[in-house]
């Protein structure tokens, strides 16, 4: 269970949003519209914060709960600020639209890419 109790927000709510900034190249404010649209008013610092604090845990838990990807797959890269800092976002994503798994990295180093493909392809 993730450290999610006693937020302000319901567990399904704060996953759902986490889920969308790391598969979906949105940015927080759009995320934040979307949720507008729905009758929730959460601030896009908020979720930064809930992607910060959430993003390895759940990274962990679907690596252990998915099995290994059958199929084609490609990789994505996007730039991305969290907590006031550019970092590259990089994911494999999978030809139905899943993430199979992502990396963050502060540099975008030719050798930051291959580490995460060697460790998609695993």
């Amino acid at each position: 269970m993730l450290g999610i109790k006693g937020r302000r927000f319901e567990r399904e709510i704060i996953l759902l949003v986490v889920k969308w900034c790391l598969i979906c190249p949105l940015s927080y404010r759009n995320i934040e519209e979307m949720m507008q649209d729905r009758g929730l008013r959460i601030c896009h610092s908020s979720i930064n914060r809930w992607v910060v604090k959430f993003s390895g845990e759940i990274n962990a838990r679907v690596r252990r709960e998915k099995g290994p990807s059958i199929g084609r797959w490609k990789l994505d890269e996007a730039d991305i600020r969290i907590g006031g800092q550019w970092m590259y976002l990089y994911r494999a994503v999978d030809n139905h639209g899943d993430a199979i798994d992502f990396f963050l990295s502060e540099n975008r180093l030719k050798r930051a890419a291959e580490t995460f493909v060697e460790k998609a392809v695993k």
